[in-house]
């Protein structure tokens, strides 16, 4: 295979390697996007432009006391192989602390990992967030009852208690408990119903409420006298406090908070799958 063929293949390996980022999270789908504008920068794979690459000097050299390996120029894109130095190590960089390849490696993997830790170097603010130990918890309640606002106000007391365990104070959280008392009671409605709510409780820490809402209603008689609703509960709500504990973790919580006030439901689930509260 000659130098162009094996430029094109290791660029061709390092863009299916992006591929699967941009089929991943928001993050790193942003990442693949700056992954994409660094490579179309990018002139020769083959030395990611250090012009440079090592191999090993041979077993004549190997007691001499200059080390194993040696620094030559990049056969691909000066079309020379040229000696530049001996080396102890073959753990080399070149310009940008990019790593050396040995001049007979084509491995796009290890051009694309290497590409990658050079993105995140120069553009910090897509790194991965990174979140304190969080706590979820789940109330579910599959039931059949006569009386729904007596579940309902069974329900919020468990909430209620769960959110005292987080903040103390639960009045910052009363619109919460209203949108999932609300909530619950709509299942006279017959509607499956899921609603995500969030609210940030401190700088340092945001609670969400995922409530999955399947229940069902039937009105029934006694004789035709006396009307009654029977009720087949079957919610889930989940609870969940995360901490956040870089800038990057925060604005991901404070953009789900954004994206519920403008209803964009399927961009806020993206962003739950990011911080696995799914």
């Amino acid at each position: 295979m000659n130098n162009i063929q094996e430029k094109t293949s290791i660029k061709q390996e390092v863009e299916e390697h992006n591929q699967t980022y941009k089929s991943g999270t928001i993050i790193d789908k942003r990442l693949a996007i700056k992954i994409d504008e660094y490579c179309n920068t990018i002139n020769c794979f083959q030395c990611l432009d250090t012009k440079q690459s090592w191999y090993f000097r041979g077993e004549e050299y190997k007691h001499d006391g200059k080390g194993e390996y040696y620094v030559n120029t990049c056969c691909a894109c000066t079309n020379k192989d040229e000696w530049i130095k001996d080396s102890l190590t073959n753990e080399l960089h070149g310009i940008y602390g990019i790593k050396l390849f040995n001049k007979v490696n084509n491995s796009g993997a290890e051009r694309f990992y290497e590409i990658k830790k050079l993105v995140n170097i120069l553009y910090p603010e897509e790194e991965q967030p990174i979140y304190n130990k969080s706590d979820k918890q789940i109330i579910e309640i599959k039931k059949k009852i006569y009386n729904l606002q007596i579940e309902v106000g069974n329900i919020i007391s468990q909430c209620e208690k769960i959110f005292k365990s987080y903040c103390g104070d639960i009045l910052s959280l009363s619109s919460i408990l209203s949108s999932i008392s609300l909530n619950i009671s709509n299942c006279e409605n017959d509607n499956k119903q899921e609603q995500i709510l969030c609210e940030e409780i401190e700088k340092t820490q945001f609670i969400y409420v995922k409530i999955t809402n399947n229940s069902r209603s039937k009105k029934q008689s006694i004789l035709g006298l006396y009307s009654y609703n029977k009720y087949n509960l079957d919610i889930c709500i989940h609870i969940s406090l995360l901490k956040p504990a870089n800038e990057i973790a925060y604005r991901e919580c404070s953009n789900i908070i954004s994206k519920l006030g403008t209803n964009e439901i399927h961009e806020v689930k993206k962003l739950f799958s990011i911080i696995d509260l799914e």
